[in-house]
C-alpha cells in the first residue's frame, strides 16, 4: 500500500468516526446535556446541508446528515492534508 493509499484510508475512516459521533444525539443515542450535547456542533455542517438539499428547515434526514458530514469532513481533511505537505515542500 503506497503512502497516498493509506493517507486517503485515513481520511475516509477519520471522517467517517467525526460524522458517526456528531451523529449520536440526533439518533438519540446519548442525551443531549454533558458532553455527547457537544458533539452535535460537529453535525452542523451536513444539517445545514441537508436543510438547503430538502428546502424545509425543520425537516432533515439524518441518515443524509450523516453522509453530508462524512463528505464535508473528508474534503476537510484532504484540504488540510495538501496544506501541511505543501509547507513541509514535499
Amino acid at each position: 500500500m503506497t503512502s497516498k493509499q493509506r493517507s486517503v484510508t485515513l481520511i475516509g475512516g477519520i471522517s467517517g468516526v467525526v460524522a458517526a459521533v456528531s451523529a449520536l444525539p440526533l439518533f438519540e443515542v446519548c442525551s443531549d446535556s454533558g458532553i455527547c450535547g457537544t458533539f452535535i456542533a460537529f453535525a452542523f455542517p451536513g444539517m445545514l446541508l441537508n436543510m438547503g438539499m430538502s428546502g424545509n428547515v425543520h425537516v432533515f434526514s439524518r441518515w443524509f446528515v450523516v453522509l453530508f458530514n462524512w463528505i464535508f469532513y473528508a474534503f476537510l481533511f484532504m484540504g488540510l492534508r495538501e496544506l501541511i505537505r505543501k509547507f513541509r515542500g514535499n
